[in-house]
């Protein structure tokens, strides 16, 4: 009777290890490789290169709605779509999130080109600006940029490591009672300046109370 419970105990257990084994316990999850620089430089076509580092970018709710078209007639140009099947009307009903998230993902495509050595030009609407009243359609049918790229010599751009780094703080801040040391708020705003862009850092209630009111009066009196 003992060599039999025994048995069954051995049985259960390299049943158990198996198990493991191939739900693949242990190994590094796939769905974290494209953060590896050396996953987009698999690739030949430079232009799929750097539309794995545009996949990166951040997108309003998680949505990626991006669609993107090789030219076959130009190796060095593609389109960048928006993907009407990715909207969420609920929440952003007049699609800007959408259209800053087609931003995200030409900033980090165009971060990603200097510092392969490519120039990259972006043309936004070359086909014409959406037709709002069939907004959808117009996604489908009009690219929201064309990017062309030129080699050039590679440049060292103090963002492209954190393409691979996102990272969103989700704490709860308190007034009155959050902390913005003064280093720590230099390097943001030394990392602003590097794509022209300004930055300023304020706490003060009143601005607080003038920003809310000044990004959502236009929606009032939309719905008024």
């Amino acid at each position: 009777m003992k060599m039999i419970v025994a048995g069954i105990g051995i049985f259960i257990v390299a049943a158990f290890i198996a198990l493991l084994l191939i739900s693949g316990i242990g190994a590094s999850p796939k769905y974290l490789e494209p953060w590896q620089p050396e996953y987009a430089q698999q690739a030949d076509d430079p232009r799929i290169s750097l539309v794995a580092r545009g996949l990166l970018a951040a997108s309003g709710h998680n949505m990626q709605p991006w669609k993107v078209r090789l030219d076959p007639a130009d190796s060095n140009v593609l389109d960048l779509y928006a993907d009407s099947t990715r909207l969420t009307p609920e929440v952003d009903p007049l699609s800007r999130q959408m259209m800053v998230t087609q931003g995200t993902f030409l900033e980090y495509v165009r971060i990603a080109g200097q510092q392969e050595g490519y120039d990259v030009e972006i043309r936004l609407f070359p086909e014409g600006e959406y037709d709002e009243r069939h907004l959808t359609a117009s996604m489908e049918k009009k690219p929201v940029a064309r990017i062309t790229l030129t080699q050039a010599e590679p440049r060292t751009e103090p963002l492209y490591p954190f393409l691979y780094s996102p990272d969103t703080n989700r704490g709860a801040y308190e007034p009155g009672k959050a902390s913005f040391p003064p280093k720590p708020r230099q390097r943001l705003k030394e990392s602003v300046t590097v794509t022209g862009c300004r930055l300023r850092c304020t706490r003060m209630r009143i601005t607080f109370r003038s920003l809310a009111s000044t990004r959502f009066e236009p929606l009032r009196s939309r719905r008024a």
